[in-house]
């Protein structure tokens, strides 16, 4: 853990948000400062809600460490507009960035990408950072896009001020996710006993727990690494085989129709990340399996 710190996290309500607040709260030592949509003001809750609110970055440059927890557009059941799902992923994070660099800042920034920056990619493989940050294979939409324009900005700077870390994600999940992301909506059906409808279920995606996501940005707070970094999971499943796994974890007997329904990322059909820079550099090593991650919706949910 890292020694006692002022930390600011920018996008408090959010399911990774949740997660890291959580890990970082088991040592009250740190003072966390949330930034998110609070409706009641304190010294430890300001209202933040992108492009509506300024944020002094005067303010900012007080705290030990800023973690960027913010997005938009990852939920294809919420619409949001253009410009907002590229101010919230990359113009406002690169703006705060850019003032803090002018002002001298020496704490540290931690943000997000996402996977899916990489594209219609053809190959199974597992993709390094560089491979990631390079990817021109075409994406399928605009959250895609604004994440990839905030890593590869976060990439090509090399002056910053103060220690910059970027965590490339997988599909995460755990219990309090959005309730329409597929391992809610499989658990939820399967519990009412309802027919499953899914997409093909051919795309594969590397699932990663979000707490072992909090544990890394736990690590980072405490040392003066920076750069990008892959996060990842050795398990690496097809959408029919995740679909299996949760079903077998239920003890239920269930009816799953596949083709039902069309989702956006279908283009997308092999999804990995190369975590072994994060291994060998971050001592990152996930510690929940898919199979115990899942069991954890069940038991809340029973």
């Amino acid at each position: 853990m890292p020694l006692p710190m002022k930390i600011v996290i920018l996008g408090a309500h959010s399911f990774l948000a949740q997660a890291v607040i959580r890990q970082l709260n088991a040592d009250p030592s740190h003072e966390l400062v949330l930034y998110g949509s609070y409706t009641r003001e304190d010294d430890h809750r300001k209202y933040y809600r992108i492009p509506e609110t300024s944020l002094e970055i005067s303010t900012l440059s007080g705290f030990d460490a800023i973690v960027y927890c913010a997005g938009a557009g990852v939920q294809s059941n919420k619409k949001y507009p253009k410009n907002i799902i590229y101010e919230v992923n990359a113009f406002e994070p690169i703006r705060i960035i850019n003032l803090l660099n002018e002002t001298g800042y020496s704490g540290k920034f931690i943000s997000f990408g996402s996977y899916f920056e990489i594209g219609d990619y053809p190959y199974e493989r597992p993709l390094a950072e560089e491979e990631v940050l390079l990817s021109a294979y075409p994406v399928p939409n605009d959250y895609c896009l604004s994440k990839r324009v905030f890593s590869r900005y976060i990439q090509n700077q090399t002056d910053f001020s103060f220690d910059s870390l970027h965590f490339i994600l997988p599909n995460i999940y755990g219990y309090g996710e959005n309730e329409n992301r597929l391992i809610p909506y499989l658990v939820r059906s399967i519990t009412n006993g309802e027919k499953l409808a899914l997409s093909s279920g051919v795309q594969i995606r590397q699932y990663l727990h979000v707490d072992d996501i909090a544990r890394a940005v736990t690590t980072g707070l405490g040392n003066e690494i920076k750069g990008v970094f892959n996060l990842g999971s050795h398990e690496i499943i097809s959408i029919k085989q995740l679909v299996a796994e949760v079903v077998k974890v239920s003890g239920e007997q269930v009816e799953a129709e596949f083709g039902a329904v069309n989702q956006r990322d279908q283009g997308m059909k092999y999804l990995a990340l190369n975590f072994e820079r994060a291994a060998d550099t971050l001592k990152f090593h996930p510690e929940i399996s898919l199979e115990e991650g899942i069991k954890g919706y069940f038991v809340k949910v029973n």
